[in-house]
């Protein structure tokens, strides 16, 4: 994952001159990522003898306690024998439960992870009762918009107080500095984000109102996303 981040940014990384640094944190993960292997293959090598010895022993006793046996006249020879080619017999699908058991433990830590993602309920729905119109046209019309995104905290603005009308068949160009909330005005239409005050208005619809998918399949949208790292 950390390479193929670095790949899909290379550009972010040589523009910022990030390649020895990117280079330092990857040797630094291949380090950890060695030590955890040498520690499973530590583990490995320790199990599997384990197993043999344990069921050798196991073998072993059967061969005394049944030699025992068979010598006091208790028990057959080919009784003996049979039961040990049992075990032996059995051996394999012990060990092979237990490997499977093993499997399963590791794919219920990856369906937790992964229902954690497929159980995030997205924060802008479409309401109950969604509305769109018959014949849209895309008029677009703001009416005392503001918005701030939740992570400024402090209720900081955005974009305040914006009032226009985009009628249908008209083009708008939005110019000003980074910051100012060019992206913002662009996102609250096809209602990537809800306004903190005022209302969008998309055909005579309050787009809070419209049917989500019908709303954003009638908008083509080219975002301009940064390209940012997880490290």
């Amino acid at each position: 994952a950390f390479v193929q981040e670095t790949l899909s940014g290379i550009h972010v990384v040589k523009a910022y001159v990030r390649e020895d640094a990117r280079e330092r944190d990857f040797a630094e993960m291949n380090e950890e990522f060695k030590a955890r292997s040498m520690q499973v293959t530590r583990l490995r090598g320790r199990i599997f003898p384990f197993i043999r010895v344990v069921s050798s022993l196991g073998t072993l006793a059967v061969i005394y306690y049944g030699g025992r046996r068979v010598v006091e006249g208790h028990l057959t020879l080919g009784s003996l024998a049979a039961f040990i080619g049992y075990l032996h017999i059995l051996a394999w699908p012990i060990m092979a439960l237990g490997w499977m058991i093993s499997i399963y433990q590791r794919g219920k830590a990856a369906l937790v992870r992964l229902g954690e993602i497929l159980d995030i309920v997205p924060d802008i729905q479409s309401p109950e009762n969604p509305r769109r119109p018959a014949d849209p046209r895309g008029e677009i019309r703001f009416e005392s918009v503001s918005f701030g995104y939740p992570e400024t905290g402090n209720g900081h603005a955005i974009v305040s107080d914006i009032d226009l009308t985009v009628r249908a068949g008209e083009r708008l160009g939005v110019i000003g500095r980074t910051g100012s909330g060019k992206s913002t005005i662009a996102m609250l239409v096809p209602r990537l984000f809800d306004v903190t005050a005022g209302r969008v208005v998309v055909d005579g619809i309050d787009v809070r109102e419209w049917d989500l998918e019908a709303l954003r399949d009638q908008i083509g949208f080219v975002p301009q996303d940064p390209f940012l790292f997880s490290q």
